[in-house]
């Protein structure tokens, strides 16, 4: 249960469905609410969990030329 029905009142259930789109794929709700999301966290809910790193790859590399 979030803290949106105190908060939100009729429209509690429009924020909970919004913020469950913006854990699914932040670009899914508009900027600024994504910016408000940022720092949301409704009542009893688990904290966010964390993102791996991204990972890089190294380019490969060409050989040496041979020294003749």
């Amino acid at each position: 249960m979030s803290d949106a029905p105190k908060t939100f009142g009729p429209n509690a259930w429009l924020v909970d469905e919004m913020y469950r789109r913006y854990r699914e794929d932040p670009a899914s709700v508009d900027e600024a609410w994504a910016e408000f999301f940022e720092g949301y966290r409704p009542r009893g809910a688990a904290p966010p969990e964390p993102q791996p790193a991204p990972t890089r790859t190294q380019a490969p590399t060409a050989p040496a030329p041979d020294a003749a």
